[in-house]
């Protein structure tokens, strides 16, 4: 199985934590981990996959301009941030009818957007045995059972639904104004 994860290769985003997890799951699943982004971290990450014997099973292709054929190849997202907001890839992966996994960072991002779709597994932040233990909930998991949650993705958090409530907000500007 394929798991994929984005984002800036930096202290925030936690791809230590993921990168020690996938050693726990490799026990159990051959899975391997796929991380789109750079960063500042790239070399110390390359320098953790190698010392954990990983480094047949992580890729690390850099900065991807259109993640999403990434996003519906895979078998699991997995979101590892110590803190987000709304994160954007979540909701994509989601909206690709891809299974999530994302830790319960600061700032509630994940929790909230796995509410709206009705989907996804969250997991402690900073622990990389729970992670790992979510990670193989995850592959588990049927894309089937996670279709549902896709199109409510795409319903809540699409084009559409986000220009209805821009257009929404503007009125009530408006009325505000006059």
């Amino acid at each position: 199985p394929v798991i994929v994860a984005a984002g800036r290769l930096c202290e925030q985003k936690r791809f230590d934590l993921l990168i020690s997890a996938l050693s726990v799951v490799r026990q159990s699943v051959p899975a391997r981990l796929i991380i789109l982004g750079e960063g500042d971290l790239r070399q110390e990450l390359t320098e953790l996959v190698a010392s954990l014997g990983l480094s047949d099973a992580v890729d690390m292709p850099g900065f991807v301009p259109e993640p999403l054929p990434y996003l519906r190849a895979s078998d699991l997202f997995v979101l590892s941030s110590d803190y987000e907001g709304v994160p954007g890839v979540l909701v994509e992966a989601v909206a690709c009818g891809t299974p999530a996994v994302a830790t319960d960072c600061l700032g509630g991002g994940a929790r909230e957007v796995f509410g709206a779709v009705g989907a996804g597994i969250l997991c402690p932040r900073g622990d990389p045995v729970a992670l790992s233990q979510c990670i193989l909930s995850g592959l588990f998991q049927r894309r089937s059972s996670v279709e549902p949650a896709a199109a409510r993705a795409r319903a809540i958090f699409g084009v559409a639904a986000a220009t209805r409530r821009y257009e929404e907000l503007l009125v009530e500007v408006a009325r505000g104004v006059h």
